[in-house]
């Protein structure tokens, strides 16, 4: 995913911590006696979004790469997530931690709606 980002807009390729993105993966699956800790496809995405955000883990286009991700989760859960004009302000400003874990998701879940079939 990040490869084909990058070849479509630019940068450069290449994995600085593959343990970022496991650790962001793992995020999102993990359960605590027998609960997910992320109780919506939403709040999944969100914190998915803010993972790879913050956590820097490839070389570039990282934020790219998580809105990719964040895309293709909603997608196989059956929604489409269509960026509005703020997305690349946002995902800047997600990356400086100017945004709360509950703005995001709420962002995403107004940019999302379900896919037409």
């Amino acid at each position: 995913m990040h490869d084909r980002t990058i070849s479509l807009n630019g940068g450069t390729t290449g994995i600085l911590n593959e343990g970022n993105i496991e650790g962001c993966i793992a995020k999102i699956t993990e359960t605590y006696f027998g609960f997910s800790a992320y109780d919506n496809i939403y709040s999944k995405a969100a914190a998915l979004l803010e993972c790879l955000t913050k956590s820097h883990p490839f070389a570039d286009g990282n934020k790219r790469t998580a809105l990719q991700a964040i895309q293709l989760l909603l997608d196989l859960n059956g929604l489409a997530f269509r960026p509005d004009p703020s997305t690349e302000d946002r995902c800047k400003e997600i990356a400086q931690c100017k945004h709360n874990f509950d703005d995001i998701e709420g962002w995403i879940k107004n940019c999302s709606s379900p896919k037409d079939k």
